[in-house]
């Protein structure tokens, strides 16, 4: 198993809810039964398991044309980013891990047709949103936050509600059938994620959300990120598994079951917020 699966491993274990203590320092050599064959993890990870960057719907229609998957695993690794507020924004001490767990939704489509991507522009949902998108523009998130004025920010803010109009109305109902583009999508989701992880000091894992509604009768709220253990060779054999799949969570857990045994690799679904789900 290579340096950058084990670490992956370790912590698969910790996002599974297998936490453990760290060591007492000066208190094993004093100890009169230490265990001297212990397999369980010791070692404290910190990282974000609930990222979202400009690939999901929402974040993208509430503003956020800028920000990508790359930024956000930079930004985890302490180095810096221009925020919409055109402030430089710098963690004081990186994270150990991330998951950018983008909504499995319609993941990609935005910021595709703001690239006039050829691929999606030639579907009949990017045809119908990117004439929507002229009727209702997608405002910057950035005029709302450097507004000079109460009046200003109250007007930029009123602007983004188009956003989420937009994002309200369309992004869990139009569903992209061209398993090409989805493909394309998926595929820089893996590659970013191989890219930004660094074994022993960084993993970056693969991921995406399943986003149920809050009311829905099948999983009221009971969004998932997914994460898979293993890198791009074996994520990338899939596609995510969306609501338009199905709302069930056990049909979630069914894909997941079919993931590991066609696949061979290793995947877990956590809820995104123990609060609300």
């Amino acid at each position: 198993m290579t340096i950058a699966a084990l670490e992956r491993v370790r912590i698969m274990f910790l996002l599974a809810g297998i936490v453990s203590i760290a060591s007492w320092s000066g208190f094993a050599e004093d100890s009169y039964s230490p265990d001297r064959d212990q397999s369980h993890p010791v070692n404290v990870y910190w990282g974000d398991t609930h990222l979202h960057s400009n690939l999901s719907v929402d974040a993208s229609g509430f503003g956020n044309d800028r920000l990508t998957p790359d930024d956000a695993y930079r930004f985890a690794k302490g180095e810096p980013i221009r925020a919409h507020n055109g402030q430089e924004a710098r963690l004081r001490r990186p994270l150990d891990f991330l998951v950018v767990a983008d909504h499995a939704v319609n993941i990609g489509v935005l910021p595709r047709i703001f690239a006039k991507d050829p691929r999606i522009l030639k579907t009949e949902v990017g045809k119908r949103w990117a004439q929507l998108l002229k009727e209702i523009p997608v405002q910057n998130i950035g005029d709302a936050l450097t507004a000079e004025t109460p009046e200003g920010y109250r007007e930029a803010q009123s602007s983004l509600y188009g956003g989420r109009r937009f994002y309200g109305k369309s992004w869990s109902t139009d569903y992209v059938a061209d398993e090409t583009f989805r493909q394309s999508v998926w595929d820089e989701v893996c590659s970013n994620a191989e890219r930004h992880n660094d074994p022993g000091v960084f993993t970056a894992f693969i991921g995406y959300e399943w986003t149920p509604s809050t009311r829905d009768p099948l999983s009221p709220n009971l969004h998932r990120n997914v994460v898979f253990e293993g890198g791009a060779d074996e994520a990338g054999q899939v596609l995510p598994f969306s609501i338009q799949d199905s709302h069930n969570v056990e049909d979630l857990w069914a894909y997941l079951k079919d993931y590991e045994e066609r696949v061979g690799g290793k995947v877990l679904a956590i809820p995104h917020n123990g609060n609300l789900s």
